[in-house]
């Protein structure tokens, strides 16, 4: 990884997600301008592309049976964050990302 790009923590093996109440694997979000090695493991499916704006409030990973986005707790639990700017009843309200 560069300073180009900010990846969540390795890769977490099962976890609960809050919003769907699966377990899932939780697939880590790339964040900032990827490197070829982060175009590729998006093709490969291994990370999301987060966009190049980064902040130190954007999730880490996206369940993927719900495609929620997550935020990584310091104790290695997920929660979901509902942004109070957000349109009430929209995608971003509900912290999902499109299909």
């Amino acid at each position: 990884m560069s300073d180009h790009e900010r990846s969540a923590t390795p890769p977490v093996q099962q976890a609960h997600c809050p919003a769907c109440h699966r377990t899932v694997r939780p697939t880590p979000i790339l964040w900032g301008l990827p490197l070829p090695e982060g175009m590729e493991a998006a093709e490969r499916g291994e990370v999301i592309l987060g966009g190049c704006l980064v902040s130190p409030f954007d999730p880490s990973h996206v369940c993927p049976a719900c495609r929620t986005r997550l935020y990584e707790t310091p104790d290695g639990d997920f929660e979901v964050w509902v942004a109070a700017w957000s349109i009430p009843g929209s995608a971003q309200d509900r912290g999902t990302l499109p299909h």
